[in-house]
This record gives C-alpha cells, structure tokens and sequence, in this order.
C-alpha cells in the first residue's frame, strides 16, 4: 500500500470522524494521498497558519493510530501485498512518504506523527528566524525569543521519546532495514538540531549590545537538543547496535555544515567589501572539509562520494575568484557583534546555517 501524508491548509477537511472499522482506516489513508499542501514552506506560510494546520492534522493522526493499534492485532489483512519499508526525506519542503507492510502499519503511523511533530518545531524555529531578521531592539522580543526556543526543545525531546515506541515485527521486517530507517530519523532529527540558531542581520544600526543574550538562548537549546540526541543514540546503540557507518555520515556532515556556515559569512563580507575578511574566513571553512574522508558503503557512502568533490570545488572556485581582491583579513565587524566570544565562536552563533542538500541524500532505503 501506497500512501502520502501531507497537512493541509484549512479547516474544511473533517478530522473529527472516528474510524472503527479497518477497512474504513485504510479508505481513509489512501484518501490522504489527495491532499495536497505544502508543508514547511514557512516563506510563505505565516508560522501561526502552519501550527493551526498542524493542531488539526495530530488528532486525525492520532484517531487512526488509536483505531490501528486496536484493530489491526486482532485481524491481518490480506487485501494488500505486503511491501517493504521506503521513504523520501526531503528537507526543504518537508513531506513524507511511505510504503508499508500492514503488519507495520502502526509503526509507519507514529513515524508519520514524529515528523509531523518535528514540523511543528520546525515552525517555532521559523519564528524565531523571522522576529529576529525584522527586529532592531532584541531587548523587545527576548521573551519571545525564548518562549518560542523552550517550544522546539520540548517538541524535539517529545521527538526524541516517540522514537522509542517505532517497533518492527522481526519475522516480517529486515532487522537491518530497520535499524537504517531509525538512522534515517535520527538523520532527520540531526538536521532538525542544525537549525536552531538565531540570524543576526548585518544593519549595523541594530543594537549590537542585546545580541549575545539573544544568540545565547538559541545556543543554549542546540546544546540541550544535541544532549538529548546524543542520548537517544546511546540507547538505540545499546539496544541495535546503531550502523557505525551512520554515525560516521553525522560526523562528516557537521562539518560540512560548519564549512557552508563559514561560507555564508564569507559571502557577506564580500558583499560588504570586506574582501580580505571574505578570504580569511573562506579558508577557515576549507579547513573543516580538507580530511573529509565518505562513509564507505551504502547510502550516506555514495551520497557524500558525490557531494564532497561538489562542495570542495564551490570552495575552490570562490577563492580563486576573490584572491586577485585581497586586503587585511579582519574579524572587527563580527567580534563587535560577540566582544564575550572569540572570531569562530562569533561566526558559528552569527551564520545562519543553510547548504544545499545533495539528490542522492533522498535516498530510498
């Protein structure tokens, strides 16, 4: 069985209804397939359109997990072949699609709430992303600000805590399978940790001496996030034996991300004429991507197989085209933004981090 989970846009679609027949469930999965909307395009969908969205998305989610868990024990269903696991994690645009066992289909159904869910925080993120981008005084939104921080922490550990309830059938469902799509989630849960950071705009009018505060209370749920992941893997190591290779395609990541981050701020300091700057912090980007070795097999092997000559040539290409421009390299600008942080710390709290995802990490598992 096919079938594509999207949240929709307004309140038209009754989500009230009950399901109490298993046949009744699987008409009304397969007739999710027919909505359509966009998911997390927050640039164009006000924050609060989305989480009221989202509120009337869960509980119609959640009738049909309640109505699987009851039904689906008592009576196997053999109307549809039984197929195996896929899905596409796309995270730009946020849409998840599955095929599934029936035998699984509860699993699949709090994979569905978890991403959903994960949306939410997403959401909190987003509005934290545009108060402070508009804001000039950040003495006005910090409450704000930390509200809607301490709402995506608590989301990404209720996250965190779903995860654990995902369970596969062993004699039905690859026990390898199964620990690379908790990989996968716990992928998607570590790009979810990337975007918790605070946008600093670069109007020097702003206030400079409110920004630490702000940064900090955005760091500090990072930090808390990342705890949290990091203890999620301990289990799921502890109890599966979580794919070493996986861990190794975080660790490569994170720095490919800390490189694209140093790159955005490089990009802006040459817009600012600050091309000595823009070279010296290019290089320390270069830096993180120099002993960047892929994972050696599977999925995430051949994802960065391609994606690491990509991104090492756009480096390269960048600073041969702004070499023949060179000044005084110079981190003013910046340290003035963090004078209790030094340079990298700066720039880490500073750059928005935003790097293209390669094709192949949409990969089917």
């Amino acid at each position: 069985m096919f079938f594509q989970f999207r949240i929709p846009k307004t309140k038209e679609t009754n989500f009230s209804k009950c399901f109490k027949t298993e046949k009744d469930t699987m008409t009304k999965l397969r007739s999710m397939n027919k909505i359509r909307s966009d998911l997390t395009r927050t640039d164009k969908m006000q924050a609060g359109e989305l989480i009221e969205s989202i509120g009337l998305y869960l509980p119609y989610l959640n009738s049909l997990i309640n109505n699987c868990s009851k039904s689906l024990p008592k009576k196997k269903i053999k109307k549809y072949p039984a197929m195996h696991w896929t899905s596409s994690i796309h995270h730009k645009n946020g849409y998840f699609t599955f095929w599934a066992r029936e035998e699984n289909l509860l699993s699949g159904l709090l994979l569905e709430r978890i991403f959903t869910l994960c949306v939410l925080g997403f959401t909190y993120l987003n509005r934290i992303h545009y108060l402070a981008n508009e804001c000039e005084d950040y003495s006005t939104i910090e409450q704000t600000v930390h509200t809607n921080a301490q709402a995506a922490y608590q989301i990404f550990l209720l996250v965190s805590a779903e995860l654990e309830t995902v369970t596969w059938k062993p004699t039905t469902y690859p026990h390898e399978m199964s620990k690379n799509y908790i990989s996968a989630v716990l992928d998607y849960c570590h790009l979810v940790s990337q975007e918790i950071y605070i946008y600093s705009p670069s109007n020097t009018s702003t206030e400079v001496n409110n920004r630490p505060h702000i940064a900090k209370i955005a760091v500090g749920c990072k930090e808390l996030y990342r705890s949290a992941i990091k203890h999620l893997e301990t289990k799921r190591t502890e109890k599966e034996d979580i794919n070493p290779n996986f861990l190794h395609f975080l660790a490569t990541k994170e720095k490919i991300v800390q490189a694209y981050s140093l790159r955005l701020l490089a990009v802006e300091q040459y817009k600012n004429s600050a091309i000595g700057a823009a070279i010296g912090i290019l290089i320390e980007g270069d830096k993180h991507l120099n002993d960047l070795q892929p994972p050696l097999y599977g999925d995430y092997g051949k994802a960065m197989k391609v994606y690491i000559p990509q991104v090492k040539t756009d480096f390269e290409k960048l600073l041969k085209s702004w070499e023949n421009e060179n000044e005084t390299i110079y981190f003013e600008k910046i340290t003035a933004y963090y004078p209790d942080k030094n340079p990298l710390e700066a720039i880490k709290i500073h750059v928005p981090i935003e790097y293209p995802l390669p094709e192949a990490l949409d990969f089917k598992l």
